[in-house]
């Protein structure tokens, strides 16, 4: 018999089976949270092995500012922190690979003299 119990971390109060409410909170755990976010932190917004690799560059309230590159083409946005991981070795690896390189120091100061 499957025990279902009510699901209230997205504020529903729909019945799910416990397994998966476990599985769930289980990921829910390994996010990031706001406070343990800083400028210059390796990011990832999903837990795939291909997902792109972030360096924080800025924060703001609940925001924060993302760097990355594409070859040799430094992008960035502001984004909620939601979803925000970290990286395993595989995936700064992959990153690396595909985009050349992360974000330096440097890279992060220049991204915030522009925002200013």
């Amino acid at each position: 018999m499957t025990r279902l119990i009510l699901d209230y971390t997205n504020q529903t109060d729909t019945a799910i089976p416990h397994s998966q409410l476990q599985r769930k909170k289980a990921k829910m755990t390994k996010r990031l949270t706001l406070k343990q976010l800083r400028i210059g932190q390796l990011i990832v917004r999903g837990e795939h092995k291909d997902a792109q690799v972030y360096t924080i560059a800025e924060i703001m309230g609940f925001n924060i500012y993302l760097i990355w590159f594409e070859g040799d083409r430094q992008s960035g946005q502001w984004t909620d922190y939601g979803d925000c991981y970290k990286p395993t070795l595989e995936q700064i690896e992959y990153s690396i690979a595909a985009n050349g390189r992360l974000a330096s120091g440097e890279d992060i100061k220049e991204a915030r003299s522009q925002l200013a």
